[in-house]
């Protein structure tokens, strides 16, 4: 089970946690999720089209595409940001040309899980990924999970 709940139950029932954290890159907007994913040469592993049904039945109001998706779990969270940027760093001039072409929002997420009676990652954006996420106008967010 994912989420809140299930990490809970596992607690509960005994299994050992470890910390774990994802980086990817999300690119928000109104274009067409395929037409984008193939000159970038990439494999997305979440995307959705403007008007694709939800789950819930309703719209979506935007399109999305996940990519540069790195599950190596490092304490230094700056280790798999690099390892996220360089499934896409000769890409960054096609990636700055669509973002400006479709006026789309794009953002390198950093997900941390962390238990909260163990060592907690560091989080630092170190200057070489600040300049590439600037250079392709890309958003840092952290979102971070304690349990």
């Amino acid at each position: 089970r994912r989420g809140l709940r299930g990490i809970l139950n596992q607690k509960s029932l005994g299994y050992k946690m470890d910390n774990q954290c994802k980086t990817y890159f999300s690119l928000r907007g109104d274009f067409d999720a395929n037409i984008v994913e193939t000159p970038l040469g990439i494999k997305s592993y979440k995307k959705w089209n403007s008007k694709d049904k939800r789950m819930d039945g309703g719209e979506y109001g935007f399109s999305f595409i996940c990519f540069g998706e790195c599950l190596e779990y490092d304490a230094y969270a700056e280790n798999q940001m690099r390892k996220s940027i360089s499934k896409i760093k000769d890409k960054a001039e096609l990636i700055k040309k669509i973002v400006k072409k479709f006026n789309a929002n794009l953002t390198l997420s950093v997900v941390p899980k962390v238990l909260s009676d163990s060592v907690l990652p560091s989080l630092s954006i170190p200057l070489d990924v600040i300049e590439f996420c600037s250079g392709v106008v890309a958003k840092i967010d952290i979102d971070l999970y304690v349990y």
